[in-house]
């Protein structure tokens, strides 16, 4: 009883007007009877806004993490963590990117229209809130990547994190409901659709991240074409066709940093590793102050000599050899994750000899790479500006 108590506390605080959740259109919504709270987060919070943020953040953070001097001395576990959160931004980018593209894609095969028409203004007038469809919700779908990301990066403490993460996604159903824009099928299949889509996009090798993209990119324009309901008036924010440049913005530019890193970092033969393992394999590299021998990796060996040796040996060794074996498949098991930390480990020995290193911060932050990689996401941007101001 007192976590409800809590509950409804909470939302007759932040959602004054709760009763216009139970009604089916939701008039005087968003202007007329959204809080000021939920306004702001449907617009900080939307997928456009974010894939923004994480590009700002991935142009800045070498300045604000590494230091604005050209050449400094950094230590090896500045340097791991700069490049782990590079990583990190830089698969948050593209899921942005992506669910961009994906929801307008599921947005044209569905085809199902928003919940809402409502009189916005005052005036009698009634308009449809939002885009044409809504099936499913693009800003739950995003929200529950979002979520899942904080539970699984776990910025704060276990439990905590869960709670925020977890949150986020709940909060984004109601938010999404309570301003209009989607039903509560709309928002429940968003949510699902994003869960499912963060899974997928944290257990299948970081190859797929340039299929997907490839495919993303070429699709969703297609079926946006074909669809020939879809009538865009000039300068009209909700032009979905806009929408997928936008989207394909941030995937080039995401796809292009993260070859480099690959390339100079983490090893392209790692692309076929999931980012779950990369992920890990960072981790270790700061829980360990030394560098692993090159002999732990050299299972292939290990198993080799196992089979050749276990078919000389007698009967009474049979037990044995399937100990040892199963030993060994397990000891195979172990250094699956660790063979990308040698790989780093290989890519930055030398520097890792001594405790503080000195590095060109351009050099190092790949900033020329990053900024013309920028610049090719602005021209697709303006693309997509041009689009929307002039209904093309």
């Amino acid at each position: 009883m007192n976590f409800m108590l809590i509950f409804f506390t909470i939302i007759s605080i932040f959602l004054p007007q709760v009763v216009s959740f139970f009604n089916r259109c939701f008039k005087q919504i968003p202007i007329g009877g959204g809080t000021a709270f939920g306004l702001t987060t449907n617009n900080f919070f939307a997928a456009d806004w974010t894939g923004t943020g994480c590009v700002l953040v991935i142009l800045i953070f070498p300045f604000w993490y590494l230091g604005t001097k050209v050449t400094i001395r950094v230590t090896r576990i500045q340097l791991i963590k700069f490049h782990q959160m590079r990583f990190l931004m830089l698969n948050l980018l593209h899921r942005t990117g992506y669910a961009l593209l994906f929801v307008v894609a599921l947005y044209e095969v569905f085809r199902q229209s928003r919940p809402c028409s409502c009189d916005i203004y005052g005036t009698g007038d009634f308009s449809q809130v939002g885009s044409k469809y809504g099936m499913p919700s693009g800003d739950c779908l995003f929200g529950a990547l979002i979520g899942w990301f904080i539970v699984d990066t776990k910025p704060f403490r276990k439990i905590p994190s869960w709670v925020i993460g977890i949150g986020f996604i709940i909060f984004k159903i109601f938010e999404r409901l309570v301003l209009g824009y989607h039903s509560v099928g709309q928002t429940i299949s968003g949510t699902a659709v994003g869960s499912l889509l963060y899974f997928y996009s944290t257990r299948v090798p970081q190859y797929m991240t340039y299929i997907d993209n490839l495919i993303m990119i070429v699709l969703t324009p297609i079926l946006i074409r074909i669809d020939h309901t879809s009538k865009y008036e000039i300068n009209d924010g909700d032009n979905m066709f806009a929408w997928s440049f936008w989207g394909a913005c941030y995937l080039i530019f995401e796809s292009i940093c993260n070859f480099r890193l690959f390339h100079k970092v983490i090893g392209l033969k790692n692309l076929k590793k999931n980012y779950t393992s990369i992920v890990k394999a960072f981790d270790n590299l700061l829980d360990n102050n030394t560098i692993p021998e090159s002999n732990y990796f050299d299972t292939d060996i290990q198993t080799n000599l196992l089979a050749s040796s276990s078919r000389s040996d007698s009967d009474s060794n049979i037990q044995e050899n399937d100990r040892i074996e199963s030993e060994t498949k397990n000891e195979e098991k172990k250094s699956f994750d660790f063979s990308i930390n040698s790989k780093i480990y290989n890519n930055f020995a030398k520097k890792f000899e001594k405790e503080n290193i000195k590095i060109n911060v351009l050099k190092e932050a790949d900033v020329w790479i990053t900024v013309g990689a920028f610049f090719i996401g602005c021209v697709v941007m303006y693309v997509s500006f041009l689009w929307q101001i002039y209904a093309w």
